[in-house]
């Protein structure tokens, strides 16, 4: 009996067609690592949640930032304004029909 695999991105992408609560965990630990100091991280996780859900095109839609822009952005060596990265998350937000809030406790 063969086995069947599926590229780990593929599942990846259909978890995040199909499962609400992982895509807005993913925003939440994405604003985690940028709050954290770990801009890297969390561009390249906002990359994968672009690429993995709302697509760059649309994307474009709901922040009128130009497509290229975008995709240079979050790429790589991409380094996102604070406003636009801003306009992106609220974008998000407003995609995934969810109010975000920051809560502050002591350690």
């Amino acid at each position: 009996m063969a086995r069947e695999y599926r590229l780990f991105s593929d599942t990846v992408k259909e978890h995040f067609a199909t499962d609400k609560e992982f895509r807005v965990q993913l925003i939440i630990r994405t604003l985690s690592y940028f709050i954290e100091g770990d801009t890297k991280l969390g561009q390249q996780m906002l990359r994968k949640y672009i690429t993995s859900d709302v697509g760059y095109k649309e994307l474009e839609a709901l922040t009128q930032i130009p497509e290229k822009s975008l995709i240079r952005m979050f790429g790589k060596s991409g380094n996102p304004t604070t406003a636009n990265l801003f306009k992106v998350l609220r974008a998000i937000t407003e995609h995934e029909s969810i109010k975000l809030s920051v809560s502050v406790a002591a350690e």
